[in-house]
């Protein structure tokens, strides 16, 4: 079961933004559910990304 606020930030993410999470920390944190730690983790992922990427 979803709960009322991440359908809440996933309606904001899909229908405001386009889909696209913003790579911006303080602009994701204002969505309904996010935190500081949901969000610092979330958003090192791409940077998580662009360095595994260094070693290809």
């Amino acid at each position: 079961m979803v709960s009322s606020t991440s359908a809440k930030a996933a309606a904001i993410v899909t229908k405001g933004l386009n889909g696209a999470i913003s790579d911006d920390f303080y602009q994701f944190k204002n969505l309904p559910g996010v935190g500081d730690y949901i969000g610092a983790a979330v958003q090192s992922i791409p940077m998580i990304e662009e360095e595994s990427n260094h070693f290809i």
